[in-house]
C-alpha cells in the first residue's frame, strides 16, 4: 500500500507536535501493522514535548502477517525534541522480537537509532516528498529525500527471503539513513546473536559508475551483512543517480520476478561515492 503524508511537522506546540506524531504512527496502522498498546504507551490526545533532547512519548507497532504469531517484529518510535533546543523534531526508532508490557522492548533487539534529530520547525510537509510503502510484512517510509536537505531520513524493515522472493521466519533486516548522514544496515534472527550494526551495505556495484544500457537501467538490490545472498530486501535498491529522474516513477522487474513502481530518491544520506559514481536509494512505490 503507498501513502503520502502531509501533515505538518510543527513543533510550536504540544498539539501541532501530537498532530505530526499520531499521523506518523497511524500511516503504518492503515497499512496493516497493529498497534501494541503496553503500559506507558502515548496517549496522542494529551502526551506535552518536553525540553531540549528529552524523549516525551514513545508509540509501539507490530508486524501482522501470517508469521506474526510465531515470529513477531515490534517497532518503537520514541518522540524526542531536537538535543539543542525544543523547537525541532527528534525521533528514535529500535527493533525487536519481543515486549515485556511496558514498552521495553525483549528477545532479539537491534540497535536504537537517532534517525532524526532536527533545529528546524517545518511547515507543511510536500505530500510528494513523504513517503509510505507498507503492508502488514514490511515498511518503508522516506522524509524529504527527494530535497538533498539536511533533515532527510529513512526507514526500510522486512523479513529475510528466500531465493523466490518470499518471507522466511529466519530473521529481521532493517535499513535506516538518518538526518545526521548516517546509514545503519542489521540483521536480527531470531535466533543466536544479534550483530552489531553496519554503516554499510553488501551491495555490488559496478566499476563503470553507471548501470544504464540504452534504454535499460539497473536497480541493485541492497544486502545487510550475515544473512547471505538470498536474502535481499524487496522494498528498496540502489541505483547510479545519473541513471534516473528523482521523483519520477519507474516500472521495474525485482529480483523476485514481479514487476513494482519504483520511487528514485535522488538524494540518500549516508551511501558514498562509488565507483566515480554515486550511489543512492530507490523505494519501492505501491
Amino acid at each position: 500500500m503507498l501513502q503520502t503524508n502531509s501533515a505538518a511537522i510543527d513543533f510550536s506546540s504540544s498539539a501541532a507536535a501530537r498532530a505530526w506524531g499520531s499521523s506518523f504512527v497511524n500511516t503504518f496502522i492503515t497499512a496493516g501493522w497493529v498497534r501494541q498498546n503496553d503500559i506507558g504507551i502515548v496517549n496522542w490526545s494529551t502526551a506535552t514535548i518536553g525540553a531540549a533532547g528529552v524523549v516525551w512519548a514513545w508509540d509501539l507497532i507490530k508486524m501482522n502477517d501470517s508469521l506474526a504469531g510465531t515470529n513477531p517484529c515490534y517497532i518503537k518510535f520514541e518522540f524526542a525534541t531536537y538535543s539543542g533546543s525544543a523547537a525541532g523534531p527528534g525521533m528514535f526508532f529500535t527493533v525487536g522480537t519481543g515486549t515485556d508490557g511496558y514498552g521495553n522492548l525483549t528477545g532479539q533487539v537491534g540497535t536504537r537509532t537517532l534517525v532524526m534529530n532536527v533545529n528546524y520547525t517545518f511547515g507543511v510537509t510536500p505530500a510528494n516528498l513523504t513517503r509510505i510503502s507498507a503492508d502488514t510484512n514490511r515498511l518503508a517510509y522516506s522524509f524529504y529525500c527527494s530535497s538533498g536537505t539536511s533533515f532527510n531520513f529513512y526507514i526500510f524493515v522486512e523479513r529475510t527471503h528466500n531465493a523466490t522472493g518470499a518471507d522466511t521466519a529466519d530473521g529481521i533486516v532493517v535499513l535506516v539513513g538518518t538526518n545526521q548522514g548516517t546509514v545503519l544496515t542489521q540483521y536480527i534472527p531470531y535466533t543466536g546473536t544479534v550483530s552489531a550494526g553496519k554503516t554499510y551495505t553488501a551491495t555490488v556495484t559496478p566499476a563503470t559508475g553507471t548501470g544504464a544500457s540504452g534504454n535499460t537501467v539497473q536497480l541493485y538490490p541492497i544486502r545487510v551483512w550475515n544473512v547471505g545472498e538470498s536474502s535481499p530486501f524487496l522494498g528498496c535498491f540502489l541505483y547510479f543517480n545519473t541513471d534516473l529522474t528523482a521523483s519520477n516513477a519507474i516500472t521495474a522487474t525485482t529480483w523476485d520476478g514481479n514487476s513494482h513502481s519504483i520511487w528514485p530518491f535522488g538524494y540518500s544520506t549516508g551511501f558514498p561515492t562509488t565507483y566515480g559514481g554515486t550511489t543512492v536509494v530507490a523505494m519501492r512505490n505501491d
